[in-house]
C-alpha cells in the first residue's frame, strides 16, 4: 500500500470511532438534561447548544483533516 492510503484508512478509522463514541453520548446527555426543560429552559438550550457545536466542530475538524476549505461569503458556500 501506498502511504496516503494508510492515512486515508486512519482518518476513516477515527471518523468512524467518533460518530461511533460522540452521537450516542450526545443523546445521552440531552436525554438526561431532558427535565431541566421544564425547570430551567435557558440552561437547556444554553447547554444543548454548547453539546451541538461541539458536534459540529468535530465535523468541521474532519473535513479540515481532508483538505477541504469552505467559505461563507453573504449566504453562499464556496
Amino acid at each position: 500500500m501506498e502511504p496516503r492510503s494508510w492515512h486515508i484508512i486512519v482518518r476513516i478509522t477515527f471518523i468512524i470511532l467518533n460518530i461511533v463514541y460522540c452521537v450516542p453520548s450526545y443523546l445521552v446527555w440531552t436525554s438526561l438534561l431532558r427535565p431541566l426543560l421544564y425547570f430551567r429552559p435557558d440552561w437547556y438550550y444554553m447547554t444543548e447548544g454548547i453539546l451541538f457545536s461541539w458536534l459540529l466542530h468535530l465535523v468541521a475538524f474532519w473535513t479540515w483533516n481532508a483538505g477541504c476549505n469552505c467559505k461563507l461569503i453573504d449566504s453562499q458556500i464556496y
